[in-house]
């Protein structure tokens, strides 16, 4: 009898250590899944801290450049009140001043609708630009009539004729002069619009080099690198 039994309670002894096992064996790789999880979502919430952090110093960055616009928009609302011969000297004394007086910006320039400048001008396309950019230390300028033919409903001045909206542009390539250098850049834009009725707009073009010392200095984790995306909220 003695040594049945003792199988019996060995083999019991056995089938409770091996249930054991496995159930230690599921806690840890329970455990452990939840230590991972826990781990790499305190890493995303320490990431989209620093994401905040720095997007709030850009955003601050652009607020200034944004309000510079603005003020340059709203000293033109009396445009159509400005005699002919009189406007462009207007448009070309204001924006060759903010160019000179911030050489960190790539160009500043301005859209108007035809019809804003020209009374007689009667159709609801066609528009007349101004830029001023600097280009090997050099300032240079140049004014364009566009899109007599109609609007190119693609182009982000179509859409802020519609939208009648400030706009921050998301990244884009550029060339000057055609031949030139393309630069990686965006545009703070805000639309000169009176009772209701969309004008223009005015514009400064910032270089994405100008935000770099502020991306190359987010590093929450080793080897991890940040990226900029501009766009409208």
């Amino acid at each position: 009898g003695m040594r049945i039994k003792l199988k019996i309670r060995t083999k019991l002894l056995l089938s409770i250590l091996t249930v054991t096992a496995i159930v230690y064996a599921s806690s840890l790789g329970y455990l452990s899944y939840k230590l991972q999880d826990i781990s790499l979502k305190r890493s995303k919430e320490l990431a989209n801290a620093y994401s905040r952090e720095n997007a709030n110093l850009t955003k601050a960055n652009l607020n200034v450049d944004m309000d510079m616009t603005r003020g340059l928009t709203h000293s033109f609302s009396g445009i159509k009140s400005i005699q002919k011969n009189q406007q462009k000297n207007d448009i070309f004394r204001a924006l060759r001043g903010v160019a000179i007086e911030n050489p960190g910006f790539l160009s500043v320039w301005v859209n108007f609708e035809l019809s804003t400048l020209d009374s007689t001008y009667k159709k609801d396309y066609g528009r007349y630009r101004v830029t001023f950019w600097r280009e090997n230390g050099e300032l240079k300028q140049k004014e364009e009539v566009l899109n007599t033919d109609g609007d190119n409903t693609e182009s982000a001045y179509y859409k802020m004729k519609v939208s009648k909206q400030e706009t921050v542009l998301d990244p884009y390539l550029f060339t000057y002069l055609e031949g030139g250098k393309p630069v990686l850049e965006t545009s703070v834009c805000v639309p000169l619009v009176e009772n209701g009725k969309f004008l223009g707009v005015f514009g400064l073009d910032l270089s994405l080099e100008r935000f770099q010392p502020i991306i190359e200095s987010i590093h929450p984790f080793k080897n991890s690198y940040a990226y900029l995306k501009i766009g409208r909220a």
